[in-house]
């Protein structure tokens, strides 16, 4: 899907200074696109665009009720739920609220943290779990 390849549309921007390094160049295209860059806003356009065929073949099979736009570039949310909304309103049956996370680049790893303690509550409090046994002495 194509959302796989939309943050080379930001890493590739022209314009990105030789100085910035790619982890930090999608922070510069949007912060050159907030201030007006005809090239950083073009790139992301097409960053959203590619996002939002990913996401409506997401919408299309799952039909949430709610798509949350995460990880680090939800700090750019300002730049890209607007465009994104009106995207998948061209590509989906029935468009859900989009969301900006407010955990920013910690989602991913509260996201497996919570995953984990999930896990810890269903081994501790499930059904059919022997009770510990005190070892006997003799």
């Amino acid at each position: 899907m194509r959302r796989l390849a939309a943050p080379a549309h930001l890493q590739n921007c022209p314009g990105v200074p030789a100085t910035v390094s790619p982890d930090d160049a999608a922070a510069w295209v949007f912060n050159a696109a907030r201030d007006g860059n005809r090239d950083a806003r073009s790139a992301v356009n097409r960053y959203v665009k590619d996002l939002a065929v990913g996401t409506a073949a997401l919408v299309l099979a799952l039909d949430p009720q709610v798509v949350v736009f995460g990880g680090g570039f939800s700090r750019s949310a300002d730049l890209v739920l607007e465009p994104l909304r009106r995207e998948l309103e061209k590509l989906c049956l029935r468009v859900p609220e989009v969301r900006a996370s407010t955990l920013g680049a910690d989602s991913v790893a509260l996201g497996a943290l919570r995953l984990a303690l999930n896990e810890v509550d269903q081994r501790l409090f499930s059904v059919g779990l022997s009770a510990l046994v005190a070892p006997r002495r003799d």
